[in-house]
């Protein structure tokens, strides 16, 4: 919806015929709300987004009152009144249809998927995700092992690099940022091999098809993946993600 009035309103702007302030207005906060989505997707990520919400709230608005006055230009009275309240039910179905979490505001619970306890100590009194305990028991099975093991949790795995126990000597967690700067890929391949590190926890869609939505490794450090599956073995922990392993000698 944001993009769509954010080009439409951009066309009216570029117009002379349309060049007005409420068409201004309008641009400005497609914008807005444009840019403080994409921000909530990359730094609050699959959590609170309360900043953005007003913004979204207020565009919708905007959206139903320019149906309501299009349909009552043209003489459609009836449609002018139960159009804008038509499309709010529909879209609030639409949006319920998918929903199958705790909707992250707080304050609307939709349908939630079944839930288990796990016997872990940081876990304790705490029920989780039922397609996510054959993950968490595979991965303190096969890192009991060797206690003294490192291991850096890639992106979205932070919860399970935490429930590892396992100390991380870098810097790196979160690598969809983190690999953003000039030169951070190769400092990355440099500390891989300089602290040896043992392991790594990370979404499954990053190295094998499936395994749920994750932002994707081979188009933004290609050359950071080609690395790890060189000297990592990817063992398969449940449905959700995948723990690598060192199989090669550090170079470092």
């Amino acid at each position: 919806m944001a993009i769509f009035l954010l080009a439409r309103d951009s066309i009216r702007f570029l117009s002379l015929r349309q060049n007005d302030e409420p068409t201004a207005i309008r641009l400005l906060l497609g914008a807005a709300v444009l840019g403080s989505l994409l921000y909530s997707y990359l730094f609050v990520w699959n959590s609170r987004m309360l900043s953005t919400f007003p913004l979204v709230y207020i565009l919708w608005g905007y959206l139903l009152w320019e149906l309501h006055v299009t349909t009552d230009a043209r003489g459609y009275n009836r449609v002018s009144t139960r159009l804008p309240f038509g499309v709010t039910v529909f879209a609030m179905l639409v949006i319920l249809s998918f929903c199958k979490v705790q909707n992250y505001s707080g304050s609307i619970s939709t349908r939630a998927p079944e839930t288990h306890l796990v016997d872990h100590p940081l876990l304790r009194g705490i029920h989780v995700y039922h397609t996510q305990v054959e993950d968490i028991k595979n991965m303190m099975a096969l890192i009991s092992i060797d206690p003294e093991a490192t291991m850096i949790p890639m992106s979205e795995s932070t919860t399970m690099g935490f429930l590892s126990g396992k100390s991380n000597p870098t810097y790196y967690r979160l690598f969809t940022t983190e690999l953003g700067g000039r030169g951070e890929p190769d400092r990355l391949i440099h500390a891989i091999e300089h602290y040896c590190i043992d392991h790594f926890v990370a979404r499954k869609s990053q190295f094998i098809s499936g395994g749920g939505p994750g932002s994707d490794l081979h188009l933004y450090a290609p050359r950071v993946r080609q690395h790890l599956i060189d000297h990592y073995r990817v063992d398969r922990l449940g449905k959700n993600f995948v723990l690598l392993s060192r199989n090669s000698i550090c170079q470092n």
